[in-house]
């Protein structure tokens, strides 16, 4: 992860100012982020389950076949 931090960000040290992103969030600012960043976007959703089990898929899914 260092090295991520050093590439990324130039600073190899960025673990605390990146824990503190993480210790800072809020229940409120994550739906907040969540409803700006996701619901309100366009997006595919992918539902993978297993053959015979398209009761566990998301509601108005199309099957697609795969071979």
């Amino acid at each position: 992860q260092l090295n991520a931090y050093n590439v990324f960000r130039g600073n190899p040290g960025y673990l605390a100012e990146d824990r503190a992103r993480y210790d800072t969030a809020t229940p409120a600012a994550i739906t907040e982020a969540v409803r700006d960043w996701i619901v309100s976007r366009p997006h595919v959703a992918l539902s993978v389950v297993p053959r015979g089990s398209a009761a566990l898929a998301l509601a108005d899914s199309v099957e697609v076949q795969v071979s």
